[in-house]
């Protein structure tokens, strides 16, 4: 049972390039027919889409203080987007992006918050600050494909609520900080923290646990909303999308009797300009 079970490990890293090779033939055949289809009609419209955005993280720790809410990083995002249009009110929105993922921790904002919740002098013999400054940040890209039914408001407003399901293809954790330690009576000396950990993605569970990695879930699901302006043959558009999964690993799969470890979700918010080739002015 433990080979079969790694072997999903081992073999997913090979499944990148067919993953990307395959929604990129995908996408090509779903463009070829969207061009075969009447020019007068515009039912199925094919277009290129580039933005930004941030990401912030939703943590739950069991074992110490979470990080501060909505630690974000800026992030871009780019690909291709389907706009089936339906009729004069629906439409079903699908768009294959290269997004960047991930959150931006400010060391001092979680350092005061660990001591605020924690009597330091009352369990050791510390008397004075602990200072950090700096940050820790998570960067991560995957390929997110979405699937939004979208109604319009008018003439120029959509909007649409759905799901999403992404691939992730790399990142890493990069840690610069210090921690100043101002004890009235001892001097300790400054703790510098300047490191980067490799994203090791997984699909069920680490085949092991390293210091040195980052341990984050490969699949990446969950909901989806979308909000935009159609300005034909351009859409501008903001879409939000917040994952029901956890990045980091679940205990549960691999040992009944420990507890379960901090889990983290996901927020990501980019403002995209769509360009459809297809779509024409309404006169």
């Amino acid at each position: 049972m433990g080979l079969t079970f790694f072997s999903i490990r081992k073999i997913q890293k090979m499944k990148n390039l067919n993953f990307i090779l395959f929604l990129t033939i995908l996408c090509v055949l779903m463009a070829n027919q969207a061009n075969a289809q009447e020019e007068s009609k515009h039912h199925f419209l094919f277009g290129l889409t580039a933005g930004g955005g941030i990401s912030t993280c939703r943590y739950e720790y069991n074992s110490i203080v979470p990080p501060p809410q909505l630690s974000y990083r800026f992030v871009l995002a780019g690909g291709i987007g389907f706009d089936w249009r339906m009729g004069k009110i629906f439409s079903l929105q699908m768009n294959a992006l290269y997004k960047g993922k991930g959150d931006k921790i400010d060391m001092r904002k979680w350092m005061d918050a660990i001591i605020a919740d924690t009597d330091i002098s009352s369990d050791t013999s510390f008397e004075g600050k602990i200072i950090a400054d700096g940050f820790i940040e998570t960067r991560l890209a995957y390929v997110e494909l979405s699937l939004v039914p979208t109604f319009t408001i008018g003439q120029l407003v959509e909007l649409g609520f759905g799901g999403y399901a992404g691939y992730g293809l790399n990142g890493k954790e990069v840690a610069d900080y210090t921690i100043k330690y101002e004890n009235y009576g001892y001097p300790f000396p400054d703790e510098v923290v300047n490191e980067e950990r490799p994203a090791n993605f997984f699909i069920l569970s680490p085949e092991e646990f390293l210091e040195n990695e980052l341990y984050v879930s490969q699949i990446d699901y969950g909901l989806y909303g979308h909000l935009g302006i159609r300005m034909n043959p351009f859409k501008l558009s903001f879409g939000v999308s917040y994952g029901s999964l956890s990045w980091e690993p679940d205990s549960r799969l691999t040992d009944l009797f420990i507890e379960t470890f901090d889990r983290n979700y996901n927020l990501t918010g980019v403002v995209t300009l769509s360009w459809y080739p297809g779509a024409r002015r309404k006169r």
